[in-house]
C-alpha cells in the first residue's frame, strides 16, 4: 500500500483514486479580515477588563471573561478552517 520508508506524512499526501474523496484532511486557509478583527475584539474586550474598568459593557464582559476567550478562539478557528467565514 504505502511504502514505510516514506514515513507517516506519505500516507496524507498520497492521491486519492478518480472519485474518491479522502475526509481525513482539512484545507486550512488565512481567515478574512473580519473574521480576525472579531476575534481580536473579543480577545481585547477579555484581557482589557483584567486590568481596567470598562464602561457599557464591562460588567457583562467581566462576568464572562472565560467565554470571550473561548468564543474568540472559537472564532479564530472556525475562521481558519471554513472558506466563507
Amino acid at each position: 500500500m504505502n511504502d514505510p520508508a516514506a514515513g507517516p506524512i506519505a500516507a496524507f499526501t498520497t492521491p486519492q483514486p478518480r472519485g474518491q474523496h479522502d475526509v481525513s484532511t482539512l484545507n486550512l486557509s488565512a481567515p478574512r479580515a473580519l473574521t480576525f478583527l472579531v476575534s481580536l475584539v473579543l480577545i481585547g474586550l477579555a484581557v482589557a477588563s483584567l486590568y481596567m474598568r470598562i464602561p457599557t459593557i464591562g460588567p457583562t464582559v467581566v462576568k464572562f471573561r472565560t467565554w470571550f476567550f473561548v468564543g474568540a478562539y472559537a472564532v479564530l478557528a472556525l475562521g481558519v478552517v471554513m472558506k466563507s467565514l
